[in-house]
């Protein structure tokens, strides 16, 4: 699990396939779970969790994205601050 502070921003899960998840907010989760390597995970999923298969390919841009976006919204203040500069 990477952590903003103390809360987890991004978890990775190995089980039968390679898993990265992000909170991405309910309308973003909404528009990604059309593309088939993103599913709603059962436990945070109500929570604005996206998981993302990473088995197939890997868009380290897209990662990113995901990773910024999930961090911004757990980080205090004095992190994005210093995250900004």
């Amino acid at each position: 699990m990477f952590k903003a502070g103390k809360k987890g921003f991004c978890t990775m899960y190995a089980d039968e396939t390679l898993t990265l998840s992000f909170w991405a907010g309910p309308e973003r989760q909404a528009t990604l779970t059309f593309d088939k390597r993103y599913f709603i995970p059962r436990y945070t999923g109500h929570n604005g969790w996206i998981s993302l298969n990473v088995d197939e390919r890997l868009n380290w841009d897209e990662v990113r994205s995901l990773a910024e976006a999930s961090y911004r919204h757990f980080a205090l203040k004095r992190m994005l601050k210093a995250l900004d500069a």
